[in-house]
């Protein structure tokens, strides 16, 4: 996951966890917990609401690893009455959601906005919250999300205050949603991933993405941008450009700075523009035993000065199938691969770093070069250390039925009315993760 800076040395020590334009708000938080939606404090998110009597819980976790409802473990049964969309119908009085009807976990922190990021758009990034949340800043209702293993991102400026802000969130355990995510696994919720504030200039790259080519039979290179602008308008473009940098593996600098004037290009807001095609040379393959990246940077400029730095790891190699046979870099390839749930003995949905890089060691000490993401979208980080390690993945978007359309052609087979929420999460997830 990229987050932008302020200049090309700050890009340089960004990484996930820290950067100078985010903040974390992982840590401890307030909570109340109720096994049913009828028994949750209705107004919580009022600043004035007294919260003496609620208990504490770390953020990320979830509810079920801290003591807050009952972890279930399913493969192919819906954990609640199955009428789709509906999730709260009274279930056979065996289940655990006939007393636990859908649990409610009521979240309350409070944080403060770095004064140097005033003038900027503050963005509230939730990494992972299951299954479904409403979201509050300081009493105003911003948003709702859901799909439990992507994203979420709020522009809440306009509601912040100087000095302490309260932030409040709303999860709930089971939505509509929940019916694409009947994965064989353990069923937990709560704030399982990292919370963050994130400032963004007023002009400033949205998205970005690289998109590298090679002629494998010269190992020529070439890389693509896409970029997506915001708050952006044809007076800005006089007097902002594009600079972008190459560099490869060892931190060699490839060629000269390349400018580009954003007037020369069509950029209104919210479309996506190609830059021309930018030729590197001899190139060093990824594989997954030489794990070879590259590094572009992509500065946004005004008047010469940097506005925004993006930076991309970018890698080189081709995947073909040739009869039965699958080829890396020209080269047969053997699949040795598993599937792997993002699971942690201690905190279920919760896996920290160093358990990602213990799988991974394990993995690569048992010869495994292939790894499938089952069945839904993993933690960013896990992306970035697959990358550096050699490993190839197939990442899997957060659409799974088995309650329903296990060997049968329902739900989403061939109901449309759930196209457009499977298309969306599969969408998202090719965006999140396409730069990894």
């Amino acid at each position: 996951f990229i987050w932008p800076a302020p200049s090309a040395d700050e890009a340089d020590k960004s990484s996930y966890e820290h950067s100078t334009w985010v903040r974390s708000l992982n840590g401890e938080w307030l909570l109340h917990w109720s096994p049913e939606p009828w028994l949750r404090p209705g107004d919580f998110y009022n600043p004035e609401y007294n919260r003496t009597e609620w208990k504490s819980i770390v953020v990320p976790s979830t509810l079920e690893r801290q003591g807050f409802g009952t972890p279930i473990y399913t493969n192919s049964v819906y954990p609640f009455r199955t009428n789709p969309p509906f999730v709260m119908d009274e279930p056979a009085i065996n289940y655990t959601t006939y007393k636990e009807r859908n649990p409610v976990g009521s979240y309350c922190r409070y944080f403060a906005v770095p004064e140097e990021w005033d003038g900027k758009q503050i963005i509230l990034h939730l990494a992972g919250v299951s299954s479904a949340a409403y979201v509050w800043i300081n009493g105003h209702k911003v948003g709702y999300t859901q799909d439990s293993r992507l994203p979420a991102e709020f522009n809440i400026t306009p509601h912040l205050i100087k000095g302490t802000n309260l932030l409040m969130i709303e999860t709930y355990k089971y939505c509509d949603g929940s019916y694409l995510e009947d994965q064989d696994y353990w069923r937990l919720s709560g704030i399982y991933r990292d919370v963050f504030i994130r400032a963004v200039p007023q002009v400033s790259i949205w998205d970005i993405y690289a998109c590298p080519g090679l002629d494998l039979k010269n190992k020529q290179g070439r890389v693509v941008l896409y970029y997506t602008i915001a708050n952006f308008s044809d007076k800005a473009a006089e007097k902002m450009s594009l600079s972008v940098t190459i560099k490869s593996p060892d931190g060699k600098l490839i060629g000269k700075k390349q400018q580009f004037k954003l007037e020369d290009f069509n950029a209104g807001f919210g479309d996506e523009v190609m830059l021309p095609e930018m030729h590197i040379g001899n190139i060093e393959l990824w594989s997954d035993e030489k794990p070879n990246q590259y590094t572009v940077y992509i500065e946004l400029m005004k008047q010469g000065r940097p506005v925004q730095v993006y930076k991309l790891p970018v890698a080189f190699r081709t995947i073909e199938i040739r009869g039965d046979a699958l080829f890396l870099n020209g080269e047969k390839f053997k699949i040795r691969g598993v599937n792997r749930h993002e699971f942690s003995p201690d905190q279920g949905w919760y896996v920290t770093v160093e358990e990602m890089v213990r799988d991974i060691q394990l993995m690569k000490q048992a010869n495994i070069n292939f790894v499938r993401t089952a069945h839904y979208p993993n933690d960013p980080r896990w992306y970035e250390l697959c990358n550096e390690y050699g490993m190839m993945v197939m990442d899997e978007a957060n659409v799974e039925s088995h309650g329903l359309s296990y060997h049968k052609k329902i739900l989403p087979g061939d109901d449309p009315v759930w196209s457009k929420v499977c298309v969306e999460r599969m969408k998202r997830m090719v965006i999140r993760d396409r730069q990894q």
